[in-house]
Protein backbone atom coordinates (compact mmCIF):
# COMPACT_ATOMS: atom_id res chain seq x y z
CA UNK A 1 0.00 0.00 0.00
CA UNK A 2 1.36 3.51 -0.92
CA UNK A 3 1.89 5.98 1.77
CA UNK A 4 -0.47 8.49 2.12
CA UNK A 5 0.19 12.09 1.91
CA UNK A 6 -1.51 14.97 3.04
CA UNK A 7 -4.67 15.48 0.62
CA UNK A 8 -4.47 18.96 -1.42
CA UNK A 9 -6.52 21.67 0.20
CA UNK A 10 -9.56 22.58 -2.22
CA UNK A 11 -10.40 25.77 -3.84
CA UNK A 12 -13.46 27.71 -3.07
CA UNK A 13 -15.07 26.40 -5.99
CA UNK A 14 -14.62 23.00 -5.42
CA UNK A 15 -14.55 23.08 -1.79
CA UNK A 16 -18.47 25.13 -2.21
CA UNK A 17 -19.31 22.40 -4.63
CA UNK A 18 -18.85 19.64 -1.81
CA UNK A 19 -20.53 21.46 0.75
CA UNK A 20 -23.30 21.52 -1.86
CA UNK A 21 -23.25 17.83 -2.37
CA UNK A 22 -23.23 17.39 1.52
CA UNK A 23 -25.76 19.86 2.86
CA UNK A 24 -28.24 18.44 -0.45
CA UNK A 25 -27.81 14.57 0.59
CA UNK A 26 -31.13 13.74 2.65
CA UNK A 27 -29.44 10.96 4.30
CA UNK A 28 -26.53 13.73 5.71
CA UNK A 29 -29.65 15.86 6.62
CA UNK A 30 -31.90 12.74 8.28
CA UNK A 31 -28.43 11.33 10.02
CA UNK A 32 -27.58 14.94 11.51
CA UNK A 33 -31.43 15.37 12.77
CA UNK A 34 -31.81 12.20 14.36
CA UNK A 35 -27.89 13.14 16.05
CA UNK A 36 -29.43 16.77 17.76
CA UNK A 37 -32.56 15.05 18.70
CA UNK A 38 -30.33 12.79 21.18
CA UNK A 39 -27.93 15.47 21.99
CA UNK A 40 -31.30 18.10 23.12
CA UNK A 41 -32.71 14.93 24.82
CA UNK A 42 -29.37 14.45 26.69
CA UNK A 43 -28.17 11.23 25.09
CA UNK A 44 -25.63 12.75 22.44
CA UNK A 45 -21.96 12.66 24.22
CA UNK A 46 -20.37 10.10 22.29
CA UNK A 47 -17.49 10.34 24.30
CA UNK A 48 -19.13 9.54 27.11
CA UNK A 49 -20.90 6.17 26.84
CA UNK A 50 -22.91 6.59 29.69
CA UNK A 51 -24.54 9.71 28.48
CA UNK A 52 -24.78 8.49 24.73
CA UNK A 53 -27.13 6.36 22.99
CA UNK A 54 -26.42 4.04 20.60
CA UNK A 55 -28.89 5.83 18.06
CA UNK A 56 -26.86 9.33 18.38
CA UNK A 57 -23.42 7.01 17.75
CA UNK A 58 -25.28 5.18 14.57
CA UNK A 59 -26.46 9.07 13.03
CA UNK A 60 -23.18 10.42 13.85
CA UNK A 61 -21.43 7.54 11.57
CA UNK A 62 -24.07 7.65 8.92
CA UNK A 63 -22.80 11.75 8.94
CA UNK A 64 -19.39 11.25 9.06
CA UNK A 65 -19.46 8.49 6.47
CA UNK A 66 -21.35 10.33 3.88
CA UNK A 67 -18.79 13.49 4.36
CA UNK A 68 -15.73 10.90 3.76
CA UNK A 69 -17.34 9.66 0.70
CA UNK A 70 -17.55 13.05 -0.70
CA UNK A 71 -13.52 14.02 0.35
CA UNK A 72 -12.64 10.67 -1.60
CA UNK A 73 -14.79 11.34 -4.38
CA UNK A 74 -12.32 14.75 -4.69
CA UNK A 75 -9.09 12.49 -4.27
CA UNK A 76 -8.99 11.79 -0.30
CA UNK A 77 -7.85 8.24 0.26
CA UNK A 78 -10.35 5.52 1.99
CA UNK A 79 -10.88 5.89 5.20
CA UNK A 80 -9.25 2.40 6.05
CA UNK A 81 -6.96 2.68 3.67
CA UNK A 82 -5.76 5.98 5.31
CA UNK A 83 -6.21 4.72 8.65
CA UNK A 84 -3.59 1.16 7.73
CA UNK A 85 -1.10 3.63 5.74
CA UNK A 86 -0.42 5.73 8.59
CA UNK A 87 -0.30 2.87 11.55
CA UNK A 88 1.99 4.50 14.34
CA UNK A 89 1.68 7.90 12.66
CA UNK A 90 -0.40 9.37 14.91
CA UNK A 91 0.57 12.90 14.27
CA UNK A 92 -0.73 12.44 10.45
CA UNK A 93 -3.36 10.32 11.24
CA UNK A 94 -5.18 13.07 13.62
CA UNK A 95 -3.65 15.85 11.07
CA UNK A 96 -6.07 14.06 8.09
CA UNK A 97 -8.60 13.44 11.14
CA UNK A 98 -9.17 17.23 12.11
CA UNK A 99 -9.44 18.87 8.68
CA UNK A 100 -12.10 15.85 7.89
CA UNK A 101 -13.75 17.24 10.82
CA UNK A 102 -13.66 20.54 10.03
CA UNK A 103 -15.42 19.65 6.53
CA UNK A 104 -17.97 17.85 8.53
CA UNK A 105 -18.63 20.92 11.48
CA UNK A 106 -18.81 23.35 8.20
CA UNK A 107 -21.42 21.01 6.74
CA UNK A 108 -23.52 21.03 10.07
CA UNK A 109 -23.14 24.71 10.80
CA UNK A 110 -24.74 25.34 6.92
CA UNK A 111 -27.71 22.49 7.86
CA UNK A 112 -28.63 23.42 11.31
CA UNK A 113 -28.09 27.46 10.67
CA UNK A 114 -30.11 29.39 13.26
CA UNK A 115 -31.64 25.77 14.70
CA UNK A 116 -28.12 25.50 16.62
CA UNK A 117 -28.80 28.24 19.32
CA UNK A 118 -31.67 25.00 20.37
CA UNK A 119 -28.37 22.97 21.32
CA UNK A 120 -26.75 22.29 24.11
CA UNK A 121 -23.83 25.00 24.14
CA UNK A 122 -21.13 21.74 23.72
CA UNK A 123 -22.48 20.65 20.26
CA UNK A 124 -22.92 24.06 18.58
CA UNK A 125 -20.27 23.80 15.93
CA UNK A 126 -20.63 27.77 15.07
CA UNK A 127 -21.02 29.29 19.00
CA UNK A 128 -18.30 31.98 18.51
CA UNK A 129 -20.08 33.53 15.36
CA UNK A 130 -22.37 36.42 15.59
CA UNK A 131 -24.36 35.22 12.64
CA UNK A 132 -25.57 31.63 11.28
CA UNK A 133 -27.75 32.51 9.27
CA UNK A 134 -25.48 31.52 5.93
CA UNK A 135 -27.14 30.18 2.60
CA UNK A 136 -25.85 27.21 0.90
CA UNK A 137 -27.50 28.55 -2.70
CA UNK A 138 -25.50 31.53 -2.31
CA UNK A 139 -21.82 31.30 -2.70
CA UNK A 140 -20.83 34.71 -1.37
CA UNK A 141 -22.80 33.45 2.16
CA UNK A 142 -20.60 30.58 1.90
CA UNK A 143 -17.58 32.04 1.39
CA UNK A 144 -18.52 34.82 4.67
CA UNK A 145 -18.90 31.68 6.50
CA UNK A 146 -15.05 30.08 5.44
CA UNK A 147 -13.97 33.56 5.98
CA UNK A 148 -15.13 33.64 8.91
CA UNK A 149 -14.23 29.95 10.14
CA UNK A 150 -10.35 30.92 8.59
CA UNK A 151 -10.19 33.26 11.06
CA UNK A 152 -11.54 31.31 14.24
CA UNK A 153 -10.05 27.90 13.30
CA UNK A 154 -7.20 28.58 11.30
CA UNK A 155 -5.46 24.87 11.55
CA UNK A 156 -6.32 22.30 9.43
CA UNK A 157 -8.52 23.25 6.37
CA UNK A 158 -10.03 21.26 3.76
CA UNK A 159 -10.09 24.21 1.49
CA UNK A 160 -7.90 27.46 0.68
CA UNK A 161 -9.15 30.78 -0.30
CA UNK A 162 -6.92 33.03 -2.80
CA UNK A 163 -6.40 36.62 -1.77
CA UNK A 164 -8.98 38.25 -2.99
CA UNK A 165 -11.58 35.65 -1.39
CA UNK A 166 -10.03 36.22 1.72
CA UNK A 167 -9.58 40.14 1.51
CA UNK A 168 -13.41 40.23 0.41
CA UNK A 169 -15.62 42.35 3.14
CA UNK A 170 -17.47 39.74 5.68
CA UNK A 171 -20.71 41.63 4.73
Amino acid sequence: MADIELPRPFAFDEFYAMLKKYVNDPKAREALANYDAEAIEGRGQLNDSSTSSESAYNADGIFQQIGWSILVSHGWPIYYDMIQSTGQNHEFQMELLSIAANFRSIAKLLIRGCKEDDLPRWLREGDTFPDKDFDIYDPASVLRLLRMWSEKHPRHQPYTLTASESAQSPD
